[in-house]
Protein backbone atom coordinates (compact mmCIF):
# COMPACT_ATOMS: atom_id res chain seq x y z
CA UNK A 1 0.00 0.00 0.00
CA UNK A 2 2.80 2.00 1.07
CA UNK A 3 4.27 1.63 -2.22
CA UNK A 4 1.48 2.37 -4.15
CA UNK A 5 1.05 5.44 -2.57
CA UNK A 6 4.47 7.10 -3.32
CA UNK A 7 4.58 6.14 -6.46
CA UNK A 8 0.97 8.35 -6.92
CA UNK A 9 3.16 11.47 -5.04
CA UNK A 10 0.47 11.45 -2.34
CA UNK A 11 1.79 12.73 1.04
CA UNK A 12 -0.23 11.52 4.06
CA UNK A 13 -0.39 13.77 6.89
CA UNK A 14 -1.21 10.97 10.08
CA UNK A 15 -2.13 12.35 13.46
CA UNK A 16 -2.80 10.88 17.24
CA UNK A 17 -6.19 11.35 18.03
CA UNK A 18 -7.11 15.01 19.90
CA UNK A 19 -4.03 16.00 18.10
CA UNK A 20 -3.74 19.86 16.64
CA UNK A 21 -4.30 20.29 12.83
CA UNK A 22 -4.00 23.86 11.60
CA UNK A 23 -5.06 23.25 8.30
CA UNK A 24 -8.26 21.04 9.20
CA UNK A 25 -9.16 24.30 11.31
CA UNK A 26 -8.78 26.86 9.15
CA UNK A 27 -11.16 25.11 6.93
CA UNK A 28 -13.80 24.81 9.66
CA UNK A 29 -12.92 28.49 10.80
CA UNK A 30 -14.08 29.44 7.49
CA UNK A 31 -17.17 27.11 6.83
CA UNK A 32 -18.03 28.79 10.17
CA UNK A 33 -17.55 32.14 9.04
CA UNK A 34 -19.70 31.60 5.87
CA UNK A 35 -22.36 29.64 7.21
CA UNK A 36 -22.86 32.52 10.02
CA UNK A 37 -22.80 35.27 7.27
CA UNK A 38 -25.54 33.37 5.46
CA UNK A 39 -27.36 33.23 7.82
CA UNK A 40 -27.44 36.79 9.00
CA UNK A 41 -28.89 37.87 5.82
CA UNK A 42 -32.00 35.69 6.12
CA UNK A 43 -34.99 36.97 7.83
CA UNK A 44 -35.43 34.02 10.56
CA UNK A 45 -35.10 34.54 14.90
CA UNK A 46 -34.83 30.90 14.28
CA UNK A 47 -33.39 28.88 12.09
CA UNK A 48 -35.23 25.24 11.01
CA UNK A 49 -32.81 21.90 11.07
CA UNK A 50 -32.88 21.52 7.73
CA UNK A 51 -32.28 25.09 7.27
CA UNK A 52 -29.16 24.48 8.84
CA UNK A 53 -27.92 21.47 7.07
CA UNK A 54 -29.13 23.61 3.70
CA UNK A 55 -26.77 26.25 4.35
CA UNK A 56 -23.47 24.08 4.84
CA UNK A 57 -24.52 22.06 2.21
CA UNK A 58 -24.95 25.66 -0.15
CA UNK A 59 -21.32 26.58 1.44
CA UNK A 60 -19.34 23.59 1.05
CA UNK A 61 -20.79 23.67 -2.79
CA UNK A 62 -19.52 26.82 -3.49
CA UNK A 63 -16.39 26.50 -1.61
CA UNK A 64 -15.48 23.56 -3.70
CA UNK A 65 -16.83 24.92 -6.98
CA UNK A 66 -13.49 26.74 -7.63
CA UNK A 67 -10.05 25.99 -7.25
CA UNK A 68 -7.96 27.15 -4.55
CA UNK A 69 -4.80 29.76 -5.32
CA UNK A 70 -2.33 27.32 -3.19
CA UNK A 71 -4.75 24.12 -4.74
CA UNK A 72 -2.62 21.22 -6.57
CA UNK A 73 -3.83 22.55 -9.92
CA UNK A 74 -4.70 25.24 -11.26
CA UNK A 75 -7.88 24.04 -13.06
CA UNK A 76 -8.94 20.93 -11.05
CA UNK A 77 -11.38 22.01 -8.67
CA UNK A 78 -12.01 19.65 -5.24
CA UNK A 79 -15.12 18.08 -7.07
CA UNK A 80 -13.16 16.22 -9.50
CA UNK A 81 -12.96 16.26 -13.15
CA UNK A 82 -16.49 14.61 -13.59
CA UNK A 83 -18.14 17.78 -15.77
CA UNK A 84 -16.54 19.83 -18.01
CA UNK A 85 -15.78 23.45 -17.67
CA UNK A 86 -18.96 25.58 -19.45
CA UNK A 87 -15.99 26.97 -22.03
CA UNK A 88 -14.95 23.61 -23.23
CA UNK A 89 -18.71 22.53 -23.89
CA UNK A 90 -19.11 24.07 -26.91
CA UNK A 91 -21.70 24.66 -28.86
CA UNK A 92 -23.76 21.58 -28.06
CA UNK A 93 -27.15 21.61 -25.86
CA UNK A 94 -26.37 18.49 -24.88
CA UNK A 95 -24.04 17.54 -21.27
CA UNK A 96 -22.35 14.43 -22.16
CA UNK A 97 -19.05 13.79 -22.28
Amino acid sequence: MHQIIEEKGISMNICAANEHVPEIKRHIRTMNERVRSTAMILPFERYPPQLIVEMVYNCVFWLNSFPHKDGIHKLIRAGGSRYKPYWEMGNSSTYSS
